[in-house]
């Protein structure tokens, strides 16, 4: 809901209530069975908001890396992750894959034209598919670059080399693409490996070298989590990170950002309340000053717990 309403709208402040009477629901269930439970409640994420990119700029992500480009390279962009429709898609395609029965025969038959590698294809993601077939747009496996979104974060691929592009590489094979990304106003900060110092958050005024832990200029990251040149090095070493990540500018006066997807609250990126989780925990658990960071330590915690409950 606060994807499409915003994180403090009335209907987006429904839905909590609604999860707390549901969570009270379960609280009460617990309290008739045969053995003691505890409850923990966590969000691996909150939410930041703000117009998106385009509603700003008038143009897409795409459309921005395509003016710094030559205009016959062919793109492919995924700007709309579309949950909702992921979770029907993923409910069709489990009961085509797996009911041996009357329904799974019937739904396999009804969606045998939109079904790759044994997924449906539902709602836009369907839309996409025809787009495709019909040769309307470029797909992932024609395209020279690839274009992905998650909220405020931006994910490049050039798919003409094996390996991930350097800045150095970028710079020769297409100049002024970095310089041009950093100095758009929606965006905050391109993290790019470079051959000689390693990964770089590159602002508009300033570079972080990530591997030497210093600033020339102004910070890029400031504004952002006191956390993220830990996890953009983290970021860095994945074997599929992109030859550029793009992270929109962060607003902390405003507290606002902006999605490359088309909505007003997101998450994906650096910046704002999506990169504070909430974890409602029982009161003996004695979290409330323990620092924790990132999935593997929560399941540590979380672990250690466990471990640690009678029976």
């Amino acid at each position: 809901m606060a994807h499409h309403s915003g994180i403090v709208d009335r209907d987006s402040l429904r839905v909590l209530s609604q999860l707390d009477r549901a969570f009270a629901r379960v609280e009460r269930a617990a309290q008739a069975a045969d053995r003691p439970y505890q409850f923990v409640i966590l969000s691996d994420h909150g939410q930041t908001q703000g117009a998106t990119f385009k509603q700003r700029y008038g143009v897409t992500l795409k459309q921005a890396i395509q003016k710094l480009l030559p205009r016959d390279l062919k793109i492919h962009a995924r700007l709309q992750t579309d949950e909702e429709w992921g979770h029907v898609a993923a409910l069709v395609s489990e009961v085509a894959q797996q009911d041996p029965y009357m329904l799974g025969r019937f739904v396999r038959t009804v969606t045998r034209q939109r079904t790759e590698d044994g997924e449906v294809a539902v709602g836009p993601d369907y839309q996409r598919m025809l787009d495709e077939q019909a040769g309307r747009v470029i797909t992932a496996e024609e395209a020279q670059l690839i274009v992905l979104a998650s909220g405020n974060l931006g994910l490049v691929y050039f798919t003409d080399w094996q390996e991930r592009l350097t800045l150095e590489a970028l710079e020769a094979h297409f100049p002024g693409l970095v310089d041009g990304l950093v100095r758009h106003p929606g965006i905050g900060f391109v993290l790019v490996r470079s051959e000689r110092y390693g990964p770089l958050a590159i602002g508009a005024r300033g570079i972080y070298y990530l591997a030497q832990d210093r600033v020339t200029g102004e910070n890029p990251l400031a504004y952002f989590s006191l956390h993220a040149p830990m996890l953009l090095r983290r970021a860095d070493l994945y074997d599929n990170a992109p030859d550029l990540l793009i992270n929109s500018f962060y607003d902390p006066v405003a507290d606002e950002a902006c999605a490359f997807e088309e909505l007003i609250g997101f998450h994906g990126g650096l910046g704002g309340g999506q990169n504070r989780p909430f974890l409602l925990s029982p009161v003996a658990w004695q979290l409330r000053n323990e620092s924790i960071v990132g999935a593997e330590q929560l399941y540590r915690v979380l672990k250690r717990q466990v471990d640690a409950m009678p029976g």
